[in-house]
């Protein structure tokens, strides 16, 4: 699956176990670049960090709070490259990589080490927890939190019935199917922790 097909799809799945609509989230234009762009000449972009936004009021609240990255990787050989989605935008298509890479890799700096540091990158430039959600080649989507945030959500929902993987003391991951079924109703902890008026980011 591309990327331009993975965000279409998690932005229905996201806004089906948010609100019950599949409209109330969709991929952010041009995947958060031109926040990042404008940022660098000290303007902000309302709603355009991360790969995720809220098309409607309804979805506000979870936009206030995670800025989310998505990921999606194929197996090409030792390589890398580049390819287009259905809308021409480029898409890069990573080398083969899993979790294990954290532990026996050769690379200098893992690709999930990657993905994980541009998700919090850009939740810290909008003051926002990052959330890293990632698929790869024929496999089920994860979803990934730091550690500190997933021991909140574990404080108000009890722990999840799945699987979950934790590296070091940064992150948690576990299977995207197992936590919309863990968490029917985010929006209580969103209350609590008083996300419309933005705070700063836990690691």
């Amino acid at each position: 699956m591309k990327g331009g097909d993975f965000e279409r799809e998690f932005s229905k799945r996201l806004s089906i176990w948010f609100s019950g609509r599949d409209d109330v989230f969709w991929h952010t234009t041009g995947s958060g670049a031109r926040a990042t762009s404008r940022r660098k000449t000290g303007k902000d972009t309302e709603g355009q960090h991360g790969d995720i936004f809220a098309t409607c009021e309804e979805g506000k609240p979870l936009e206030c709070c995670w800025s989310i990255e998505l990921k999606s990787g194929y197996h090409q050989g030792k390589s890398s490259r580049k390819l287009k989605d259905k809308d021409g935008a480029e898409v890069k298509v990573y080398s083969r990589w899993d979790i294990l890479d954290l532990i026996d890799s050769t690379q200098k700096d893992p690709i999930i080490n990657q993905f994980w540091d541009q998700a919090k990158r850009d939740a810290e430039l909008s003051n926002r927890i990052p959330v890293l959600v990632f698929r790869r080649n024929m496999r089920t989507a994860c979803i990934c939190f730091s550690r500190s945030y997933f021991g909140e959500l574990v404080d108000m929902f009890g722990y999840p019935n799945a699987i979950v993987i934790q590296v070091s003391k940064r992150i948690c991951i576990l299977p995207l199917k197992d936590f919309f079924e863990w968490i029917e109703d985010i929006r209580p902890i969103l209350k609590k922790q008083g996300i419309i008026e933005k705070r700063k980011v836990r690691r």
